[in-house]
């Protein structure tokens, strides 16, 4: 009689036992659903983070664009601002044309003030990114750019070098004004050396007046 007591006891014990874990394995899985389910619902959505991505983009694409008409009206400064702005734009972003395209606006920019160091310094960043992202538009003016720094600083070989590579890519994308940029560069690099005959035969290339001028004193 005792023994049966005590193996009914035996048996109520491991029953509660089980009893026990099954609930708190219910407990468990109830709960890390719910965790889930808040994750899920807090996690935006691809929409949500797509839009203010493009809303950064666009806001520096203007930029890029603002700068470019202030820098066409010979506001240098205040081109090098906006131009500044949208690359930290684009670098926030993670979009790497946009960033090359920025680096060579802001290249341009410093040419412009006869300031050839930053020039190379901002034109050779953008030529990189135009490599890596296999931008051929991109390289030619990132090069052309690069050339005329170098020139500015009387490097010119690395100069001629820079501009016969631009035009190559200007002629195998067929972008007349990248051309024309080199192949006008290419004139004063070799006036510059006092190369006329070259400095002229490039001029007839692109029918620049002012360059054959130049090339016939």
């Amino acid at each position: 009689m005792l023994f049966h007591s005590k193996s009914r006891s035996n048996n109520t014990y491991r029953f509660s036992s089980i009893t026990a874990t099954l609930i708190v394995s219910l407990v468990y899985t109830v709960f890390s659903q719910a965790e889930i389910f808040k994750a899920i619902a807090q996690k935006p959505s691809t929409a949500e983070v797509t839009q203010p991505l493009q809303n950064r983009k666009a806001e520096a694409d203007k930029l890029l664009e603002t700068g470019t008409k202030q820098l066409d009206d010979d506001e240098n400064e205040a081109a090098l601002q906006s131009f500044e702005k949208a690359l930290a734009i684009y670098r926030e972003i993670k979009n790497r044309q946009g960033e090359g395209k920025a680096l060579q606006k802001i290249g341009n920019t410093y040419l412009n003030q006869d300031n050839n160091e930053k020039a190379i310094e901002y034109s050779q960043a953008s030529l990189t990114i135009a490599k890596e992202i296999k931008d051929r538009q991109l390289e030619g003016k990132s090069l052309s750019i690069l050339g005329a720094g170098y020139k500015g600083s009387n490097n010119y070989n690395k100069a001629l070098e820079c501009q016969q590579q631009a035009l190559g890519i200007a002629r195998e994308i067929k972008n007349g004004e990248l051309e024309s940029h080199a192949l006008r560069r290419i004139g004063r690099i070799y006036y510059a050396q006092q190369n006329y005959q070259q400095s002229l035969a490039v001029a007839k290339q692109i029918n620049n007046i002012k360059l054959k001028g130049y090339a016939l004193r």
